[in-house]
């Protein structure tokens, strides 16, 4: 999918859902479905690159992060480690962030972040940090979609 049909998708689930509960439950169903995971990701996430230009972009899986997004999630599912070895730019930071955010915001689970520096946990405002990309996430949810799972905006510093 290239980034205009999915800014167009984006743009038109938005919508329906922003005037339709009835819309609001058929996504809120797809992101609880078996590989909903994807659908979140592809339809309602957002990452950030300083280096582009709009630095906010959605996130629009790569067929490798598919696979990589689906096995991290059966991994939790399955109460299993997993180690992965990475190079930079592959999005390996974002994808784990985004299914523990989706598993949060969905299924109600809690995760434990740690990092080799304790900055790069929890420093409000650096996006090197995991719990502000998760910040990020969250802040370019959609409303509806922030509301029907239960998060409070006014919460933005005390995940």
């Amino acid at each position: 999918m290239d980034l205009k049909d999915n800014l167009i998708e984006r743009v038109l689930i938005k919508q329906n859902c922003e005037k339709d509960k009835v819309c609001q439950a058929e996504a809120i169903e797809l992101c609880k479905r078996p590989k909903g995971v994807l659908h979140f990701f592809k339809y309602f996430l957002w990452t950030y690159d300083p280096r582009e230009t709009p630095s906010d972009r959605p996130f629009i899986p790569y067929d490798y992060q598919e696979t990589t997004i689906l096995q991290i999630e059966q991994d939790i599912i399955r109460g299993e480690s997993n180690l992965f070895v990475k190079t930079r730019d592959m999005g390996l930071t974002w994808m784990v962030l985004g299914v523990f955010l989706h598993r949060w915001l969905f299924f109600d689970e809690s995760f434990m972040l740690g990092s080799r520096k304790q900055e790069y946990v929890d420093t409000i405002g650096d996006m090197d940090s995991h719990f502000e990309r998760i910040r990020y996430m969250l802040r370019n949810l959609p409303n509806w979609l922030v509301a029907v799972c239960g998060w409070n905006r006014a919460n933005d510093g005390f995940l």
